[in-house]
């Protein structure tokens, strides 16, 4: 069979877990037929995990908030499984000093927290001109708390693609696009903090 469109499958999270799937179809051959390329077994174990996914953000450890991202095939403090598939992407405050972010604005630590993202870049060609993403997620809302699954220039950031995002203010989560320093936005009403389940396609 001939694809050309390319899915990306997550399997179901808690925290901020994911279910993601990514397809695409070659351009020539129009049948209704998706090629899985991320499947949701890759949080099945440890080894299926890190054969897909790499630890913290493509650019390290910081980004633009006051979290430091911690995980590696040795530290499962922040970026753990648990039975049934569920990834789980834990953030703690703390106490001490520990600088500020290596990363613009450059605002104090006051969070570890974990973070993946894909070995497989998402690329759309003629030969996979589309790429269906999806995911299940179980996020908190509550103040302090910046849950997201979203996609990024594989070099660089911006642009994003936001899957979901949740700025946690007790009231209110949010979903953005960016594209080249642009940020059309929508804000949905949330009925109070906590914890929410959501479910993302974009197309």
């Amino acid at each position: 069979m001939t694809f050309d469109r390319r899915r990306f499958l997550l399997a179901t999270g808690a925290a901020i877990a994911g279910a993601g799937v990514v397809g695409t179809r070659p351009a020539h051959a129009r049948a209704q037929a998706w090629e899985t390329v991320i499947g949701t077994n890759t949080f099945a174990g440890y080894s299926a995990l890190e054969s897909t996914w790499n630890y913290r953000y493509p650019w390290g450890s910081d980004h633009n908030g006051t979290a430091r991202m911690y995980a590696s095939a040795s530290d499962h403090n922040h970026v753990y499984l648990q039975s049934g598939g569920v990834l789980v992407l834990k953030a703690s405050r703390i106490n001490w000093n520990e600088g500020n972010s290596s990363k613009d604005p450059y605002l104090p630590i006051r969070y570890h927290s974990g973070a993946i993202h894909s070995k497989l870049r998402v690329t759309v060609n003629d030969q996979f001109p589309e790429w269906e993403v999806k995911g299940d997620f179980q996020a908190p809302s509550a103040r302090g708390t910046w849950p997201a699954f979203w996609l990024t220039g594989a070099n660089s950031w911006p642009p994003e693609s936001d899957i979901l995002e949740y700025k946690g203010d007790a009231a209110t989560g949010s979903t953005r696009t960016t594209a080249a320093g642009t940020t059309p936005s929508s804000r949905c009403r949330i009925p109070a903090a906590g914890t929410r389940t959501a479910r993302g396609s974009p197309r």
